[in-house]
């Protein structure tokens, strides 16, 4: 068993629409779950500071998760990019998810569970 946390900062120079700022939100997927900030309007360059959890979750042999950058709409909303990242152990310092107009950046956390450990989080640790 692990969880994982999922830290969203902040977006630059996102843009959704020709005539209107952005709306912006990020949807992070992992495992058949789904987590999501609050939309920030009229604003190309939102500011989340969102921590995002997951758990307790039985992990795969390579956990990924993804993350995707919305523009809300009145209408239906527009998918500005997405980033499938490949999950390590431990903390990731900050990275950047390259959309089609902009970035966001986030960090993560993943951990096991007390007393549980190995590659999965499968065995006990006394």
């Amino acid at each position: 068993m692990a969880w994982l946390m999922v830290h969203v900062m902040w977006g630059e120079d996102l843009w959704g629409d020709a005539m209107f700022y952005t709306d912006a939100y990020v949807r992070v997927l992992f495992l058949g779950q789904e987590r999501q900030t609050s939309e920030i309007t009229n604003d190309n360059n939102p500011i989340w500071f969102k921590d995002l959890v997951f758990g307790p979750v039985m992990l795969p042999a390579k956990p990924k998760m993804e993350i995707e950058v919305w523009d809300n709409d009145p209408w239906y909303d527009d998918l500005l990019g997405r980033c499938t990242v490949d999950l390590k152990f431990g903390s990731s310092g900050t990275l950047t998810c390259s959309l089609d107009h902009g970035h966001l950046k986030f960090s993560y956390t993943l951990e096991c569970w007390p007393n549980l450990g190995g590659n999965n989080c499968h065995e006990y640790v006394p």
